[in-house]
């Protein structure tokens, strides 16, 4: 286990892209339902963008390994502290700790959780899903990454929006972890409701009434499943790209989402040490 002391704790207080079909309005609503409450910002005191993380416990949020790395390296040169934001509220960081298979050369174990000086009060936190059958379920993507319609591309820019939108969950990576075997990501993709047959990656050519895709900004924000009408956190934004290259729009992009319930023990253990 990597972990991080952030010498400064001082007691100050993914968006996407979408359908071009469907008014951006409706993914704004999805992303303020008080289920998605938990979904924060991370900020720098230097006012810079740091990617999306989601509180899993009251002092405790889960992001992506190479947004923590960075953040990390800013802190220990002294050039800026960190904050996550929710609802406007800021709270510092006081540790960040980094899965110790994590390298950023590869991208792999792409996790780490970060805990904050002070509680954060009010906000319902997400169980954890610990069922390896995501696959075939639609996950609910948030963020606040670059945000715009698929086409054309030029409309997508960095709006500060926080943004939600809808995938089929498709398929498992090929990459497996070291200890347990299990594959470390699943995968989803942005299909078009104009050309299906063309864009269509894996799974289900039809899109879903909310599809997206996660963009720069969107890394380590949450997807949600939903069992028993419970929305449970099942995957960390952890990569994205083009498998087609297609000049006029966005479609045809997928997204690598690190699975929380291949991770739930060494959450556990940074959240609940000793349990």
């Amino acid at each position: 286990m990597k972990k991080y002391l952030l010498l400064l704790c001082l007691p100050l207080v993914m968006a996407g892209i979408f359908r071009d079909d469907v008014d951006e309005r409706e993914y704004l609503k999805l992303a303020k339902e008080p289920q998605f409450d938990c979904v924060g910002r991370i900020v720098s005191s230097t006012g810079k963008r740091g990617g999306s993380c989601t509180l899993i416990k009251e002092d405790y949020v889960l992001t992506a390994g190479h947004i923590a790395l960075f953040k990390d390296e800013k802190v220990r040169s002294g050039e800026t502290e960190i904050f996550i934001e929710f609802n406007e509220e800021k709270y510092a960081v006081a540790e960040i700790f980094i899965h110790p298979y994590f390298h950023i050369d590869s991208i792999r174990t792409d996790l780490a959780v970060l805990r904050l000086c002070h509680p954060v009060k009010g906000i319902a936190i997400p169980k954890l899903n610990q069922s390896l059958q995501e696959v075939g379920n639609i996950g609910y993507g948030v963020g606040f990454g670059a945000s715009g319609p698929a086409k054309p591309r030029g409309l997508v820019e960095f709006y500060d929006k926080k943004i939600a939108g809808m995938n089929m969950i498709d398929t498992l990576s090929e990459n497996k972890d070291p200890d347990t075997g299990a594959f470390l990501r699943f995968w989803t993709d942005f299909d078009s409701p104009h050309d299906p047959d063309s864009c269509n990656i894996m799974g289900d050519k039809e899109p879903l009434p909310l599809e997206y895709t996660p963009t720069g900004g969107d890394s380590g924000g949450g997807m949600f499943i939903i069992k028993n009408d419970e929305y449970l956190l099942a995957g960390v934004c952890s990569s994205s790209g083009y498998d087609k290259l297609r000049a006029e729009d966005r479609y045809g992009t997928s997204a690598g989402w690190m699975r929380v319930s291949v991770y739930y023990n060494w959450i556990q253990s940074i959240i609940n040490p000793g349990a």
